[in-house]
């Protein structure tokens, strides 16, 4: 587990991934992470609570999905609701092949589908037991296992030093219920001023909705290049691939074992 923001948040980022913070300069409102081979770059990023955005399943993540295309300057196939910014969302699963993709999903398609039939197995082999008193937060229809798409749940219990011991305790209120959502798609993108030499980048979004009082949207996102063109700056850079499964799972992991430990980070509203 790696510490965010001083601490005050913690998640599940791999070693492998340098603390950008230590070679460039980051907003004081994000924590970034960037492998040195592959280019797959993780930013955490803590957001004034977006107050258009409904908790839908899949809306609210493409909100977010879509104002990464416009700050990145996204072109190339037009998504299916004819933005005027660039990208395309997979709809997962899939049968692979996706019109207007350039790289094939099938593996995340796969890895998703038999995840969701082991889900559906274990629900009907467990729907006739009385649920327990500390069940989570329903979930909506929108849930997919093991992404999560319009799932209500409550974050990971924090962790708290004691004023007079410092020792780890837990605090008596449980943790807020929260919105979870999450998308994955691509956008044709080009660093710096190299608009003609663009590159075709896996993006994935996790949105982790924090309730009033604080009201805040933790945003995070994946990116790992698929495709560099030949004349981009990254491709002095850029020596491996990762791979559409692999940036899922980290996806998957970061948003899922995202905790906060000291609510004192948000600004209530």
């Amino acid at each position: 587990m790696r510490e965010l923001f001083g601490g005050a948040m913690v998640a599940d980022i791999p070693a492998t991934l340098a603390d950008a913070s230590d070679f460039r300069v980051v907003p004081d409102n994000q924590e970034c992470f960037m492998h040195p081979a592959n280019g797959t770059c993780v930013i955490v990023e803590l957001m004034e609570r977006a107050k258009d955005v409904a908790d839908v399943a899949g809306d609210c993540s493409r909100f977010f999905f879509l104002d990464l295309c416009k700050a990145n300057d996204a072109v190339g196939a037009a998504t299916p609701s004819a933005e005027p910014y660039h990208g395309v969302l997979l709809p997962v699963p899939s049968s692979g092949a996706v019109a207007g993709c350039p790289f094939d999903v099938a593996e995340i398609s796969e890895w998703l589908g038999s995840h969701r039939d082991t889900e559906e197995a274990t629900s009907a082999t467990t729907s006739s037991s009385s649920p327990s008193p500390a069940a989570s937060a329903p979930v909506s229809s929108g849930a997919q296992l093991p992404l999560e798409c319009g799932v209500v749940r409550r974050l990971p219990t924090p962790r708290q030093a004691a004023e007079t011991t410092g020792e780890l305790v837990v605090p008596e209120l449980a943790p807020p219920a929260v919105f979870v959502d999450t998308c994955l798609g691509w956008q044709r993108v080009a660093k710096f001023r190299e608009s003609q030499a663009r590159n075709d980048v896996f993006v994935g979004i996790g949105i982790v909705r924090i309730p009033a009082p604080y009201n805040t949207d933790v945003v995070v996102s994946v990116t790992a290049p698929q495709r560099v063109h030949p004349k981009s700056s990254d491709a002095k850079y850029v020596t491996e691939r990762a791979s559409l499964l692999q940036c899922t799972q980290l996806l998957r992991d970061i948003v899922a074992s995202l905790r906060v430990d000291d609510f004192g980070l948000f600004v209530c509203s």
